[in-house]
């Protein structure tokens, strides 16, 4: 089971962990102020070496560094083909005409990776898989209210939930297989629909996922999932 694996591996790290054997339990880790399920039959532990991190500070601090090292960011480059040479990858082509030669050249597009170069076939390899997300916009009396509650997974379901941000934002999602779109036109390959590509569009989500998330929401903090999401989109 997924979720024994995971205890174990947190324990072979180290981390320190407290079982939680009833929902009684599971409610004493939430401030109390904070509006939140019974728990009722439910079990799980608390890894209090366990977070999360801010996805954006993280690329900022790793640009920090390879400018602090000697590199060069160059921003705003779409890159539309990779020059090759007797079978190997010398540097890059961009959209604007401007080329770059390289040693060595790292292709990291993330969902990208199948769609942004077929000629590797690397659709083969991979698959671009969107995950739902949904927020929620909290007053400045409620972000104080959840703002020390822990980072939430349900292993039976996939659903998790972080605490308020600093900008009271709630964000959830259910980590799952996700969902695939492949073009109208075009390699069929899945390919990220986000609003860069398809404007308020890419921020729709399947109206059952939607239900999913207020559902599972309410599971945990039954208060908050009465409250309309602020905004939706697919995670690629």
């Amino acid at each position: 089971m997924y979720a024994n694996d995971a205890y174990r591996n947190d324990v072979a790290l180290g981390a320190r962990l407290e079982l939680l054997t009833n929902g009684v339990a599971i409610r004493q880790v939430f401030p109390p102020q904070a509006n939140v399920a019974s728990f009722l039959n439910a079990t799980g532990y608390l890894n209090r070496d366990g977070g999360w991190a801010h996805a954006s500070q993280g690329v900022s601090l790793l640009m920090d560094k390879v400018i602090a090292l000697g590199g060069q960011v160059v921003a705003g480059k779409a890159v539309e083909t990779l020059l090759r040479r007797d079978g190997k990858t010398v540097g890059v082509q961009c959209a604007d005409g401007t080329v770059f030669h390289a040693k060595v050249v790292v292709l990291a597009a993330g969902s990208w990776t199948a769609s942004s170069f077929p000629e590797l076939r690397l659709d083969e390899q991979c698959v671009a898989t969107g995950q739902c997300i949904a927020t929620i916009q909290r007053t400045p009396e409620e972000t104080d209210n959840y703002r020390d509650c822990p980072v939430v997974l349900d292993f039976s379901s996939g659903f998790y939930v972080f605490p308020p941000n600093r900008d009271g934002v709630v964000k959830m999602a259910v980590h799952s297989s996700g969902y695939s779109h492949i073009p109208a036109s075009g390699p069929p390959v899945s390919t990220p629909r986000t609003v860069m590509s398809h404007a308020q569009d890419g921020l729709l989500i399947p109206r059952s996922a939607a239900r999913a998330l207020r559902h599972h929401l309410g599971n945990v903090y039954p208060a908050l999932a009465e409250k309309p999401f602020s905004g939706t989109r697919l995670c690629w």
